[in-house]
């Protein structure tokens, strides 16, 4: 069972149909929303702020999500977000990816259907229109416009298809004999 500690009257939330990882870590005021998936090693921590995970997102393995005083995290439907990726008091829209070990600061607002590319570090504050590809450090929109949608649902579409086989216990036990 994952690690879910209740702080002063705020305590996490999970969605009907979702796949919570046991060694995940999910502190406070964490919403996650309906048929998502939080994977080995993830550490939610509201502990002074909200955070709030649409339906259908994806968060990976080593993922970190914190949130200063006054300043949310909030991610959007279908979001995935890429092994080892720092969020931090920011907003994702729709249907995005944040690469792997990226990192989206405070304030920033990712615009729907935009990609983050692996490595990349969206600056404070930094507002990425929708349908954007942001590469770089710091990072900066290379595309702009382009409609990535169907690429991002694509994503999103497969980690809902990986949870529903851990939800049906569809893998072998893992079993080692070191």
């Amino acid at each position: 069972m994952a690690q879910m500690q209740t702080l002063t009257n705020t305590e996490p939330s999970v969605g009907e149909n979702s796949y919570i990882h046991p060694t995940s870590v999910i502190i406070g005021g964490v919403t996650i929303g309906n048929n998502c998936s939080v994977w080995p090693h993830a550490v939610l921590r509201a502990d002074t702020e909200t955070i709030t995970i649409g339906d259908h997102s994806n968060i990976q393995d080593n993922v970190t999500i914190h949130a200063d005083p006054g300043l949310p995290v909030v991610l959007g439907e279908r979001v995935s977000v890429g092994h080892g990726a720092i969020v931090h008091s920011c907003v994702v829209h729709d249907s995005c990816i944040v690469g792997m070990n990226s990192t989206v600061l405070n304030g920033a607002v990712v615009g729907e259907g935009s990609i983050i590319g692996a490595g990349a570090v969206v600056k404070m504050n930094m507002q990425v229109p929708p349908g954007s590809l942001v590469i770089g450090v710091p990072g900066r929109v290379v595309k702009s416009g382009k409609d990535f949608t169907a690429m991002t649902n694509t994503n999103a579409l497969a980690y809902d298809h990986l949870r529903e086989k851990h939800l049906n216990n569809e893998f072998a036990t893992y079993n080692s004999k070191l």
